[in-house]
């Protein structure tokens, strides 16, 4: 018998207090030269960012006018690459046209960086890591990590947030896992491997597939699905999204919303069911410098009561736990 199974809704609901910076600078005697033609574009700080990678988010475009929509939507798109500290733009008014002038403070690209981590069920894990915000210079975010002690673990997390058309975008996560699993009472050793393409739709959609495979092995019987003490599931995932935040690092008003549906046991691997996330956020501005914002999660999994249940939700726990510890 196959039934939809509604896990706990969960609604957060927050005030933020944020300091909010206008996007754009201009001179104290002069006001910003919206509707002239831009003429020249200088970009100051880029020690380590390729110029292209900064260019190609801008809207403004020289040899057009220079409009106040795109000035804001450069500004946001520039602080989604997340790779600068500081980012000021100042237009400067001239006879034929505008100079637009953008100064950077870059983060450090590159950091290494010690990981810890502690539970009841296992104790403590410490280990090295290194992280890259922007690899080679062209915003590819890398982060590699290993624990050992009371359960050992290998991640590595890589992001290409624009590799062709519209923001075509690619996510490769792999992540290995060996632990007593106290709850279940066995040696649990896992591998997880996922692949993400994204791309927008519009200006504020977007959308993408997700490919999975994961593999959990026991050393006691019947502690699996299947028969040979070791489970592997492929799966296959949509999202569709939608994304108006007015900044991406400090939202003071907008919507983030996506829903996303997988389908687990694909290929005749083990296990077999659908699993549909909604997820809703909301940031309302309630005063100058304060947000209110909302946040709800739905999850809808398909199956059977029992075990093959409990072992959804482990799948389920430690795809929240690995996405929690790479910080996405």
């Amino acid at each position: 018998m196959s039934h939809f199974k509604l896990l706990p809704i969960v609604l957060f609901l927050s005030a933020q207090f944020a300091l909010h910076f206008p996007p754009l600078a201009a001179q104290e005697d002069q006001a910003i030269p919206f509707g002239k033609v831009l003429k020249e574009i200088r970009i100051e700080g880029a020690r380590f960012t390729h110029l292209d990678i900064i260019t190609r988010e801008l809207c403004s475009k020289v040899g057009q006018p220079y409009l106040e929509h795109n000035a804001e939507r450069d500004f946001n798109q520039l602080d989604k690459l997340d790779l600068f500290s500081q980012v000021i733009f100042n237009p400067v008014a001239k006879k034929d046209g505008v100079i637009l002038e953008i100064k950077l403070k870059e983060i450090y690209p590159y950091l290494p960086f010690i990981t810890y981590e502690v539970t009841d069920e296992n104790g403590l894990a410490i280990g090295p890591g290194v992280q890259s915000v922007s690899l080679g210079g062209r915003d590819i975010f890398l982060t590699g990590l290993a624990r050992f002690g009371g359960a050992s673990s290998i991640s590595l997390f890589l992001e290409n947030p624009w590799f062709a058309g519209n923001h075509l975008s690619y996510t490769v996560r792999l992540d290995k896992r060996d632990r007593v699993n106290e709850l279940d009472g066995f040696n649990e050793a896992a591998t997880e491997v996922s692949l993400v393409l994204g791309s927008y739709l519009g200006e504020n959609g977007r959308i993408g597939t997700l490919l999975g495979f994961e593999s959990i092995g026991s050393d006691s019987v019947g502690k699996t699905l299947s028969n040979n003490d070791r489970d592997n599931v492929a799966s296959i995932g949509f999202f569709l999204g939608y994304d108006s935040r007015d900044l991406w690092s400090d939202p003071h008003q907008g919507w983030w919303s996506q829903v996303h549906v997988s389908k687990f046991g694909i290929l005749g691997t083990d296990s077999d069911f659908w699993r549909v996330n909604f997820d809703v956020r909301r940031y309302v501005p309630i005063a100058n410098r304060h947000t209110l914002a909302l946040f709800s999660l739905a999850t809808f999994t398909s199956g059977a009561l029992g075990e093959k249940l409990r072992h959804m939700a482990r799948f389920q726990y430690r795809r929240h736990q690995q996405c929690a510890r790479l910080g996405h």
